[in-house]
């Protein structure tokens, strides 16, 4: 927090109800993110969704579209008139302990209207999404505490370390050739 009392500046909660550039390339990098909301109930409801890197679009800058998922089954519905739809939206990324959260409401997409494949407006099948039309977003205030990395960001370190192992083991047997007594001699 500032002085003041007030959040700073990069903190502020933005409701131009439009991602930007730097929001938008954010959230397509992430392989998942967090769904909050509340049931019909009241009660809270909290999912991870996943998918590969990219799953969730802008197509415009107000909305944001989650191919291959859609929301639970009625009698564990997320939606909730009297509620307004509301749901938050937090992307993570571990390594860089950045986030974003993006608060909207879902809208009513039907199961055919966001087309998968140019195959897809042919043959009018889609894979079900939720789309949420964006009423505010704002970044985290402070770093998270712990970085979380993915396998393929472990990737090129795994390969290293791999190669670092090899190269001690030549190394130990090298070195434990060397320190073998001679022939004739016990060694003491």
């Amino acid at each position: 927090m500032a002085p003041d009392g007030d959040a700073p500046e990069s903190a502020a909660l933005s409701s131009l109800h439009s991602l930007t550039a730097r929001e938008i390339l954010f959230v397509q990098d992430r392989d998942f993110f967090y769904l909050a909301a509340v049931d019909e109930r009241g009660r809270p409801y909290l999912n991870h969704v996943h998918g590969p890197t990219g799953f969730v679009e802008a197509p415009v800058s107000s909305a944001l579209i989650c191919r291959g998922f859609a929301l639970p089954a009625a009698g564990s519905a997320v939606r909730t008139p009297a509620l307004g739809d509301h749901v938050q939206l937090m992307f993570v990324d571990y390594p860089r302990r950045r986030a974003l959260t993006v608060s909207g409401s879902v809208a009513d997409v039907p199961r055919r209207a966001v087309p998968t494949s140019p195959h897809d407006l042919e043959s009018r099948q889609a894979e079900p999404c939720l789309a949420i039309e964006i009423a505010s977003f704002e970044w985290a205030d402070r770093p998270l505490a712990k970085p979380r990395y993915t396998p393929l960001e472990l990737a090129p370190l795994t390969g290293r370390i791999a190669a670092v192992e090899a190269e001690n083991a030549v190394l130990k047997a090298r070195l434990a050739a060397r320190r073998r007594p001679d022939d004739g001699d016990s060694g003491d």
